[in-house]
This record gives C-alpha cells, sequence and structure tokens, in this order.
C-alpha cells in the first residue's frame, strides 16, 4: 500500500492486494514531497478496484492528517469517482456508478489489452489531441482534499465513464510502454448511495496529496526494468516435453537462441595457425567434419557469402 502524508492507496486485481514497485518517479515527483508513483502488475480480462482513505490523525512522521477527505478517482486519465472519507477509513472506487430509472449501476473497472493500427490521423490536432490521451493510459491517479463544511444532498451523483480508446494509432503510443488500458463491465445493480456537500480547503486543481500507480503487463515492467527479467528457459528439456515454446514471447525466443549460439559456437583451431595469425586472403570456405556450421575461413572476396546457422529449437 502506498502512503504519503498519512493517507494512503492500493490498487486490488483480482482480489488480492496487487504488489508495488518503486520507480524512478516514486521520490517526490513534484519535488514538494507531495506526489509519489509505484507500478502494479495488470493482465488483460482481470477486475480491478482503488482503495483509499487516510491514516489515523498522526503518521509515523508526526504529520497532521486532516479528520476529512475528498478523494477524486482517475483511471486513464478519466475522472471515474468523487469519495468523501472520514479519518482512519477507506473508500472503494470500483468502477462507474450511475443512476438509470430510479435504480443505481455499477460497471466494474477491467484491464484491457491496448489494440492499435497503423493508420493514424493527418490532421495535426486530431493527432495531438490522441497523443495526450495514449499518454495516460496505463494510469491510476488518486487525488486527496482536505474539506470543511460538510453537509447531505438529496442528489445522486453520477460517476463519469472511461475515455473511449478502443484502438490506439501506434504513432500515438511511441516512446510508451502502455500495454493494458482500462474498461467497463456490464452494469449491476446495487444499493444507493448518500451524497455529501463540502467546501475544498485545497483548489481542484492542486491537491494536498496525490498518488499514483502505473499498471504495465509483467513483460512491459521487466522492458522498463521495473522488475529483473526471466532466466531464460531450458531449451532442450523444453523441447523434449512437447513443445511449449510457444508460451514464450518472440523477444524471449530471440533472446534463448542468441544464448544458446553463444554457448554452442564451435572454436576452431587449425593445425600450424598460431594465436591471432591472420589466415590467407585466398582461403575457402569449408564445412567441418560432423558439424551443420560452416566457417568461413580467410576473407576472400570470391567467397564473400552470407553464411547462416539455422538452430533447431525442437531438436531431439
Amino acid at each position: 500500500m502506498a502512503i504519503l502524508k498519512g493517507l494512503k492507496a492500493c490498487v486490488y486485481v483480482a482480489g488480492q492486494v496487487a504488489r508495488e514497485y518503486n520507480s524512478d518517479e516514486d521520490l517526490q515527483a513534484d519535488g514538494l514531497g507531495n506526489e509519489v508513483t509505484k507500478y502494479v502488475e495488470s493482465q488483460e480480462g482481470q477486475e480491478f478496484r482503488i482503495e483509499a482513505g487516510a491514516a489515523n490523525s498522526l503518521d509515523n512522521t508526526g504529520v497532521i492528517c486532516m479528520s476529512r477527505l475528498a478523494i477524486k478517482f482517475f483511471v486513464d486519465g478519466a475522472f471515474v469517482s468523487y469519495l468523501y472519507a472520514d479519518s482512519g477509513t477507506i473508500v472503494p472506487s470500483k468502477g462507474r456508478e450511475y443512476c438509470d430509472h430510479g435504480a443505481r449501476y455499477l460497471q466494474r473497472f477491467e484491464f484491457s489489452k491496448i489494440k492499435t493500427t497503423e493508420e493514424f490521423p493527418n490532421n495535426p490536432k486530431q493527432l495531438k489531441c490522441l497523443v495526450d490521451s495514449a499518454s495516460k493510459l496505463g494510469t491510476i491517479s488518486v487525488h486527496f482534499h482536505r474539506v470543511s463544511g460538510l453537509g447531505t444532498s438529496a442528489g445522486d451523483y453520477d460517476h463519469e465513464g472511461l475515455n473511449a480508446t478502443a484502438v490506439v494509432p501506434e504513432k500515438a503510443l511511441k516512446g510508451s510502454t502502455a500495454s493494458h488500458s482500462s474498461k467497463l463491465r456490464s452494469p449491476e445493480v446495487v444499493n444507493p448511495r448518500q451524497s455529501v456537500t463540502c467546501h475544498l480547503m485545497d483548489p481542484f486543481e492542486k491537491p494536498y496529496a496525490v498518488i499514483n500507480f502505473k499498471y504495465r503487463s509483467r513483460n512491459a515492467l521487466q522492458i522498463e526494468g521495473i522488475i529483473p527479467r526471466d532466466p531464460s528457459p531450458p531449451v532442450d528439456a523444453a523441447a523434449s516435453t512437447g513443445g511449449p515454446l510457444a508460451e514464450y514471447s518472440t523477444e524471449d525466443l530471440l533472446r534463448i537462441v542468441r544464448e544458446r549460439v553463444k554457448a554452442e559456437s564451435p572454436i576452431v583451431k587449425h593445425e600450424g595457425q598460431e594465436r591471432g595469425k591472420t589466415l590467407p586472403r585466398d582461403a575457402r570456405a569449408k564445412r567441418e567434419p560432423d558439424s551443420d556450421v560452416e566457417i568461413l575461413e580467410g576473407n576472400s572476396r570470391r567467397n564473400k557469402r552470407t553464411k547462416r546457422e539455422v538452430i533447431d529449437l525442437l531438436d531431439d
């Protein structure tokens, strides 16, 4: 759970608290100690929710916490929830809530894989808008405001939905490692909430504290260096068990090939050849006995044909 100035927030994925990873942005992102950023792992199709609230009146650093808070939740840049919390209480943002014909409905959050297209608008303004929207994908942000003048309201606040980003141009995602966005599940009936009114002591655009989460696939977290890469699988063992290589990404397979080539590349020593001695320019390419690797000896222009080594990852 991320804690800042006596305030806390966390992400639940599939009913469990998501493990949080630190990032370079973790240390006082705004330079004032009012913002912190964590990474969490996401998987397509998993339901998630965000929980946030105030800790006790005094945290372990001696910072005094306000007893009443207004908490704003943003997902992929969209303002999705606005909830009130007393000191020591936690409030959940599970999805979009709205009223229709006297009933209240909830559409829960779910991780969804970002779909991309090579097409992009020629209009610079439209492209700029898409780039701005794409830069917010894969993000969850919790804004805390101190409040006063609490009152009740007879109205029922409708939470907003998510931004529509079904297909994103690849050009708009340039430089981003975002792998997932969020979508809303089918609506379900829930109990109505009581709405409150209050006065914000902190300006809407300048919250008292901000806790951010960036959600990424495991592979994306490894690419960013947030978590270490998985060790290369034993290729021979994998091949003998019926070809589970399909479970690995193209990047992992290429890494396996490079490591195997490096480990199995033959070192050929020719009789009478001293270490470091350059072979004659007219030397010919020859095939070593009992080997599938062609070794190009020398630098002859006549033999400047490309030689490739083919590795069968599923050999016996």
